[in-house]
């Protein structure tokens, strides 16, 4: 498990890092290359956070939602939010890019829809608000963690009521079963993206 953990930690300051250095280019003669190659690390770090699931009725628990997160922390904010419109489009047309090698439409009207649409508006609200929630405080971070799963779950849970027919069902199924992975899951990001921050910056020194 350990060695789980290094290797992740590991992956993350390598896409940290070459995230950076894309950042130093010249971004006024080559900005739509870079702005592409942000959307496909994007794109694929949300694809491979979806298929790490546990298959619970009726919403699975994932690491979508971590994966939403690096794209918000880690991208520019534009590029972040063409990222998440790109995944949810993409997706709602048919490319198997959602939990379980799953897409389309039936899936945006299922009952993890509302959460999928929840991603766009919660990637737009952590670019915004970590422009003065900044990096290097993991407290800050995990408390964007929180704003961003308020979008998320909001979406979700009503959504879900639809689906139930009832508002307290849904947030017995779609939100209380979530709240204590949801906090685990938010305070390991804001601690690792925190100490990988001061690290590049040490490095950067």
């Amino acid at each position: 498990m350990i060695g789980v953990l290094m290797f992740e930690k590991s992956k993350i300051k390598m896409s940290f890092m070459f995230l950076r250095e894309v950042h130093l280019g010249d971004l006024s003669k080559h900005a739509w290359q870079f702005h592409t190659v942000h959307v496909c690390v994007g794109l694929i770090a949300l694809f491979l956070s979806s298929q790490i699931f546990i298959p619970l009725e009726p919403v699975p628990i994932t690491l979508q939602s971590v994966g939403v997160m690096l794209v918000a922390f880690s991208l520019p904010p534009k590029a972040a939010i063409h990222t998440i419109i790109s995944y949810v489009l993409l997706g709602a047309m048919g490319l198997p890019l959602f939990g379980g090698f799953s897409g389309g439409m039936a899936v945006l009207a299922g009952h993890t829809g509302g959460y999928l649409i929840g991603f766009i508006p919660a990637v737009y609200v952590m670019s915004k608000a970590k422009t003065f929630l900044d990096m290097s405080s993991s407290w800050k971070i995990f408390v964007n963690c929180v704003l961003g799963s308020l979008c998320i779950y909001s979406f979700g849970v009503t959504w879900l009521a639809y689906h139930l027919g009832s508002f307290d069902k849904a947030i017995v199924a779609g939100l209380m079963p979530f709240i204590f992975p949801g906090l685990i899951k938010a305070g390991l990001l804001s601690l690792s993206l925190c100490y990988i921050h001061r690290d590049l910056d040490k490095e950067g020194a």
